[in-house]
């Protein structure tokens, strides 16, 4: 290595080395992590309803081993979600269960994960009545986030809201809470409005191996 240093001073000196140096160091792998090497969202399915009316009361999913996942309305109109060795359940934030819940698959990337995103509404305009991430850490199935998660991040969950997830198109998920309004003079309810009260995008920490949020809005 001494020699070839050498034999690059003698013969370009010390300024064309550097030159070369940088050169040669922006074209090969950097052990250095950045940004762009965080989780990446890549989609969302449509909404699947699990209902208690009969029309749909339970729905299987799979994970990347096979792994079967069944979400499924139990006692007390409960929605329960039966993996291998165990199960969780899902109730409404607030009064009796007496809507439906809508289950989202969720795919990551860096780390490779399937998610489930389960929201729970009630009454004729689909109030948000629960919320929760769900999927494996350290190959157990936990609730990564819920409400009460959102609620430190100013949501207000007693109120009524709607809560959407979108990707977007650098890869992160937000979570976006709205609210319905009648716009000045308007009585009717057919014409009310939504307004976008907040976002929260969610980032995976990986020195806590979690999910983090960060309110955008």
């Amino acid at each position: 290595m001494k020699v070839w240093r050498d034999f690059l001073f003698k013969l370009f000196g010390l300024g064309m080395v550097v030159v070369l140096a940088v050169m040669i160091a922006s074209i090969l792998p950097s052990k250095t992590c950045h940004a762009d090497d965080g989780m990446r969202f890549k989609s969302i399915s449509k909404v699947h309803y699990i209902s208690f009316d009969g029309q749909k009361d339970m729905m299987d999913f799979y994970q990347y081993d096979g792994e079967k996942v069944t979400f499924m309305i139990t006692g007390q109109r409960r929605l329960t979600m039966y993996y291998k060795g165990g199960s969780m359940s899902f109730d409404y934030y607030e009064g009796r269960n007496e809507g439906s819940y809508g289950v989202h698959e969720i795919i990551t990337e860096n780390p490779r994960m399937i998610l489930y995103q389960i929201t729970a509404t009630s009454g004729a305009h689909a109030m948000n009545n629960g919320y929760w991430l769900v999927g494996k850490h350290k190959g157990k199935w936990v609730k990564f986030i819920s409400l009460d998660n959102l609620a430190k991040m100013g949501h207000t969950p007693l109120e009524w809201h709607q809560i959407e997830s979108r990707i977007t198109n650098t890869g992160n998920m937000r979570i976006i809470s709205s609210h319905e309004y009648l716009p000045p003079g308007v009585i009717y309810e057919v014409y009310r409005k939504h307004a976008v009260d907040m976002v929260v995008e969610l980032f995976w920490d990986k020195n806590a191996q979690w999910f983090g949020m960060k309110r955008v809005l």
